[in-house]
């Protein structure tokens, strides 16, 4: 039997996301306007869709070796430094090799996953030391212009020591506030902002993969730093060639101003995704429920019908928390409406329409790159009940220790035991918008786990999941509810996501 590891089922799903954005960059352009190595990429995608269609869904031990091919045949891809007095075609350079330094560093951390995954494999070995590399001066150059406005810009915000900095953290995206200086870090696309100038990391390491070919040594310290943003990285990174030091000494200065929590690490409050796996699973509820629960609006979730859940996708752990959102709500230019009962930033997120949690969504993919959405009906019942044919993922019974419904308001999003599937919530606290429209019964639904668009009601949106307003009759796995699409203090939302 294959492994399916979930952090490198994750990371291969990354690497295709990388891969269909290059393809998309490269589509754009004309290979007689822009001198582009059309060919060569190309070649590498291929190499790139070969081993993402054996290994994408059931990886074997085979992804170490194809992982390996994939990282030389990118080594062959060079893209020429455009001239500045072209615009146009400077701008698709840069797009090109963002993208492309983005994929060589998913390559490599699919790579690191595989490695642990399959340990009794070879293992890769390194590439040449940088003094077996020429350096090319148009690269050089344009590395370390980037790097001079990006010190100048964290030179700045050294200086604004009267202002507690303010350190958020929302999935891929980081942003640190000091007074009027604003960091931005997209730990996806790897952009490096502060204020209006921005480091494109991923255009960096390609130009240093051509510079001074990056050993494997320094690709880890990457990695980490948009993984940690560690104190540790910055030391080792000084022990690099000297652009390599210019490339962290921002960072240092960045990392010493992100404030700690109280056990000394650094904030996590970002969205916790659980990798949920296909299957299948019976969507509705009894009439021996019903019988046993006494409901009469149980015949909304009727009649019961299989549901095959086709494809790997995330959810969100817990629902989107007041911290998220708040996030979200800055940038935006929205004022969050406070409920009438206390939260912190670890309480779910109310008083959000079903717009505003669909924008939320569309927000953070524009952020991350990545395809952030709201569930369809069918699979948030289907993690709901994780595996389960009991009216609660926990029995049939409601047990006050195990969700929130008690009529005073919300709790922090991790103060009931998680399902069998590790989530959070999906019983109680807030009910959670799905992506349908309201259907009166089951009559005609889908039947592969997709949202059911057509037909339904132009008005109402589908509510799962009870909340701390609810009787125990609205918390169960199988249980509808239906708004039309306002803002209210019971109603939370979850994040999706495809891989």
């Amino acid at each position: 039997m294959t492994a399916r590891p979930d952090a490198l089922l994750v990371a291969l799903a990354d690497l295709g996301a990388h891969v269909q954005d290059i393809r998309e960059i490269v589509s754009a352009v004309n290979n007689d306007d822009y001198a582009m190595p059309k060919d060569t990429i190309l070649k590498a995608l291929s190499v790139a869709d070969d081993l993402l269609k054996v290994h994408r869904e059931y990886p074997n031990e085979g992804v170490v070796r194809d992982l390996d091919g994939l990282s030389r045949a990118l080594l062959g891809v060079q893209v020429p430094v455009g001239p500045a007095e072209d615009a146009d075609r400077s701008y698709a350079f840069r797009e090109l090799n963002g993208a492309l330094g983005r994929l060589r560093i998913s390559v490599d951390q699919a790579r690191q996953e595989a490695m642990l995954s399959y340990p009794d494999m070879p293992r890769i070995p390194g590439r040449q030391g940088f003094d077996q590399i020429p350096a090319t001066r148009d690269g050089v150059r344009t590395v370390l212009s980037q790097l001079d406005a990006f010190e100048r810009a964290v030179r700045n915000v050294a200086r604004e020591a009267r202002t507690r900095p303010t350190f958020r953290r929302q999935g891929e995206l980081v942003v640190l506030y000091v007074d009027d200086m604003t960091f931005r870090i997209n730990l996806n696309r790897l952009l490096l902002t502060a204020n209006d100038v921005t480091v494109d990391v991923g255009a960096l390491v390609n130009a240093l993969e051509t510079i001074l070919d990056l050993t494997d040594d320094f690709r880890a310290n990457v990695t980490d730093w948009f993984g940690l943003v560690t104190e540790e990285l910055v030391q080792r990174a000084w022990e690099l060639e000297a652009p390599l030091k210019r490339l962290t000494a921002g960072v240092a200065a960045l990392g010493g101003m992100i404030e700690k929590d109280p056990e000394g690490g650094f904030p996590t409050d970002r969205p916790d995704m659980v990798l949920i796996r296909p299957g299948s699973f019976v969507m509705g509820i009894s009439e021996e429920e019903t019988k046993d629960h006494g409901f009469d609006w149980d015949d909304h979730a009727r009649p019961q019908h299989n549901v095959a859940i086709p494809r790997l996708f995330l959810l969100g752990r817990y629902p989107v928390t007041v911290g998220e959102y708040a996030e979200f709500a800055q940038d935006t230019g929205r004022t969050p409406k406070p409920p009438e009962f206390q939260q912190n930033d670890r309480h779910p997120a109310v008083n959000v329409s079903w717009d505003d949690a669909a924008a939320y969504c569309e927000w953070l993919s524009e952020r991350t790159g990545l395809h952030y959405r709201l569930p369809s009906e069918a699979e948030w019942e289907y993690a709901c009940r994780a595996g389960t044919p009991t009216a609660r993922w926990w029995g049939d019974a409601f047990d006050p220790k195990m969700a929130n419904n008690n009529d005073k308001g919300t709790r922090e999003v991790d103060a009931f035991p998680a399902n069998p599937w590790g989530l959070h919530d999906m019983i109680g606290n807030v009910e959670e918008w799905c992506a349908d429209p309201w259907h009166e019964d089951y009559k005609g639904a889908p039947s592969d786990g997709s949202a059911w668009t057509t037909g339904g009601s132009n008005d109402l949106r589908v509510v799962r999941g009870g909340s701390w307003d609810d009787t125990g009759g609205g918390h169960r796995s199988g249980d509808r509810g239906r708004d039309g699409g306002r803002s209210l203090p019971w109603v939370g939302f979850r994040l999706a996501r495809t891989l």
